[in-house]
C-alpha cells in the first residue's frame, strides 16, 4: 500500500470527517477535496456571485497545495512527470 500524508483538517473540515488534502507517497500526487465557496473566512457570503465563488475555490486551493510543497511551477509545468494536474 502505498504511503500517504493527511493536510490536517481546519475545524469545519474536522465536522465534515475529511482532509483537505492528501499527498501519496514520493509526494508527486496530491489529491484535493471540499474546495467550494460559498462563503470566505469572515462570513462574506458569495451565494449568486458565480466568479467571486470561483476565485475563492482557486485561492484556497492554491493556499493548500502551498502547504503540502507544490510551487506556482508545478501547476505550469503539468505535461511534466510528477507535477501537479488534474485527476481523470
Amino acid at each position: 500500500m502505498a504511503k500517504r500524508e493527511f493536510l490536517p483538517a481546519d475545524a469545519r473540515q474536522r465536522e465534515r470527517a475529511y482532509s483537505p488534502a492528501v499527498k501519496a507517497s514520493g509526494g508527486t500526487t496530491v489529491y484535493l477535496a471540499g474546495y467550494g465557496a460559498f462563503q470566505d473566512e469572515a462570513g462574506r457570503s458569495y451565494a449568486g456571485d458565480f466568479d467571486g465563488q470561483v476565485r475563492l475555490s482557486f485561492e484556497r486551493i492554491r493556499q493548500t497545495l502551498e502547504k503540502v510543497g507544490a510551487s506556482r511551477n508545478c501547476a505550469k509545468n503539468s505535461s511534466k512527470k510528477g507535477a501537479i494536474r488534474p485527476a481523470r
